[in-house]
């Protein structure tokens, strides 16, 4: 037992060291900050642009005779997550790339990058979060050139955008079809 209690040191026994070795610890200290502060100043820089997006249904279950006004959105908690996979997916990020051109403007050494490469290079700059307990998503986009990053988060929701909107016409065009053939 006795044993014991000398094996455990005491809080001001490396109190008593590091006032002894305090210039050690300064230096340390010192050494690892301005390691720190050269390399992130040499680190290339990197831009963020963020666009958030309200999903919400309005074609989910045509209300065609309901009391309800069909205009307005019906809430789906599994709409916001299926959004969030179909953004990342090549879909949406395949037209991205064409209509923006990314294989040109990301191309070294004159060698284009193959479409695949180039999705993958998009998919590690995308960054797609669900702001907790709403309909909203948040797509942020990394790029060197904050113009791009800019253009590609932007270009992002305009493709979603515009296959989102063929896909609910598409949707209601089915529900008056088969409402025209009940009627018939």
């Amino acid at each position: 037992m006795a044993h014991n209690d000398e094996v455990k040191l005491h809080f001001l026994d490396y109190w008593r060291v590091i006032r002894i070795r305090w210039v050690l610890v300064l230096l340390a200290f010192f050494l690892v900050l301005i390691t720190a502060a050269i390399f992130t100043y040499f680190q290339p820089r990197e831009y963020r642009a963020d666009v958030v997006v309200e999903v919400k249904s309005t074609a989910q279950n045509p209300r065609i005779f309901s009391q309800a006004d069909p205009s307005q959105p019906i809430h789906d908690p599994q709409l916001a997550p299926t959004v969030y996979q179909v953004i990342q997916r090549t879909g949406i990020l395949y037209p991205v790339i064409d209509q923006l051109k990314l294989q040109d403007r990301w191309a070294r050494e004159n060698r284009r990058p193959s479409r695949e490469i180039t999705y993958q290079m998009l998919r590690s700059k995308l960054d797609v979060d669900e702001v907790r307990n709403t309909d909203l998503l948040q797509i942020s986009v990394y790029d060197p050139s904050p113009q791009l990053a800019a253009e590609i988060a932007n270009k992002i929701v305009s493709v979603y955008q515009d296959r989102r909107v063929e896909e609910e016409k598409e949707i209601m065009n089915r529900a008056v079809t088969a409402m025209n053939d009940e009627v018939e």
